[in-house]
């Protein structure tokens, strides 16, 4: 009998310590915080959350309507790198702040889970008007080429990633950024003596290439005037001088369908007149050149010296500019 109570006795001790357990155990149902309250928790956020304020979306409708919403948010190193201080942020105009941050803002929830494969989407922003294009590959997700270096963060209000750059709204066509810089004279002159090609890189959403279909927007290679120097060019009239059809078989290898960043391209990718992504083919054969993994450097059947893109994922308002140290050769 004795021993039967002490069971008795052991199994009401086991009991109690199990239900104290349980109730110190915190509710699995527990409310996640909206972004504007992660923010605050998170030191490497500081400057986005001051953007909100100064930018007075920390009092949006939209933003409190509970979306659901995906958050790309450049911790605040990329916010110094791209100009965005503290000082910088407090007198910078409210309203083009605003398009800014909510360029970084998307309908909906893009996430690992979501987002499957190789992936490319032009997503909508609350920005009206502005499509970021998000993709995700092997090496990850990328809003407009720049990189997530933590996703995933599960908001009650949508999912957040931390990004390591900051995608600022374009305000020029591809043809007028080429016309604007200062380094692409030789390429801009070109550009604007060649018939069509002014109509070409101003169109504003699409272009049909050869057995592609429609892409949105367009990707310009675009050479230094330094890079035709080194083939012997001593002005742009000089360039011009060549002959015409060889220059505009010049032009088609610097132009290609659909808007494609470095990231796109880190694993390698071939580029001719038939393939996605394709070249402006002028002409109807297959011949064209590989851009290796990394994404930076070429490998083509004419060059002698490598081209090398030196200044990569310029946004323009239809599609996206990079810039090569050489002239990618097109044969003769």
């Amino acid at each position: 009998m004795t021993i039967h109570k002490h069971i008795l006795t052991l199994c009401l001790l086991l009991f109690c310590a199990a239900a104290c357990t349980r109730e110190t155990e915190p509710p699995s149902n527990r409310a996640q915080p909206v972004m504007q309250e992660y923010l605050a928790t998170q030191p490497d956020l500081s400057l986005f959350g001051k953007a909100l304020k100064k930018a007075g979306l920390d009092k949006d409708v939209q933003l409190q309507s509970g979306g659901p919403f995906t958050f790309f948010v450049p911790v605040d190193s990329a916010m110094i790198r791209a100009g965005f201080t503290e000082q910088a942020i407090s007198n910078y105009d409210a309203a083009a702040l605003a398009k800014i941050l909510r360029y970084h803002i998307l309908n909906g929830r893009l996430s690992s889970s979501t987002l499957v494969g190789n992936y490319t989407q032009d997503a909508f922003s609350l920005e009206p008007g502005r499509r970021p294009k998000v993709s995700r590959n092997f090496h990850g997700i990328f809003l407009n080429g720049i990189a997530v270096t933590t996703a995933d963060v599960e908001l009650g209000d949508g999912v957040l990633h931390k990004i390591n750059g900051m995608s600022l709204l374009p305000g020029t066509d591809t043809y007028d950024a080429l016309q604007q810089h200062p380094d692409l004279t030789f390429i801009a002159y070109l550009v604007r003596h060649t018939q069509g090609w002014e109509a070409l890189l101003r169109e504003p959403d699409t272009l049909r290439w050869k057995g592609n279909g429609l892409e949105r927007g367009l990707t310009f290679l675009a050479p230094t005037d330094d890079a035709f120097r080194e083939e012997g060019y001593d002005t742009p009239e000089e360039l011009m001088q060549e002959d015409p059809v060889y220059l505009r078989k010049l032009l088609g290898f610097y132009l290609i369908g659909g808007r494609w960043f470095v990231s796109d391209w880190l694993n390698g990718v071939e580029l001719t007149g038939n393939r996605r992504p394709a070249l402006y083919a002028l002409n109807t054969n297959t011949m064209g050149y590989f851009i290796q993994a990394g994404g930076l450097t070429f490998l083509t059947p004419f060059n002698l010296h490598v081209p090398r893109i030196i200044q990569r994922d310029i946004l323009t308002d239809n599609g996206v500019l990079h810039i090569v140290d050489r002239v990618i050769k097109a044969g003769t």
